[in-house]
């Protein structure tokens, strides 16, 4: 069988390699995780205590993230993880790739069709 220098005969570039295997990899993350904020977590409104006199803390509520039952500050919230890489990259990782493949003589004639 003979197969197209150009595709099956470039140089093995690992750090090509690794960039589209990472792009890849954050493609496939879902990114659904999530915690609650301040305007999320059930309870009061209201003022837990007056502002002053009592010796404690100021505070608005008890919804803060210093409380039992309170908000998570900063925490995750769905995103995507996904970012861009440019298809002469992606075509470059390929070709790097069936070359590899090659040259250990793992290319059968089914993963050519």
């Amino acid at each position: 069988m003979v197969l197209d220098g150009d595709v099956f005969d470039v140089p093995i570039r690992k750090d090509i390699v690794h960039r589209v295997v990472r792009w890849q990899l954050a493609k496939r993350q879902q990114g659904t995780h999530s915690t609650k904020t301040i305007s999320e977590v059930s309870g009061t409104g209201r003022k837990p205590y007056k502002q002053k006199g009592t010796g404690r803390a100021r505070h608005g509520t008890l919804r803060g993230c210093q409380f039992r039952g309170g908000a998570t500050m900063h925490g995750p919230k769905p995103r995507s993880h996904a970012h861009k890489l440019q298809k002469k990259v992606r075509r470059l990782g390929l070709k790097i790739a069936l070359s590899a493949r090659t040259a250990e003589g793992k290319v059968s004639a089914a993963l050519l069709t």
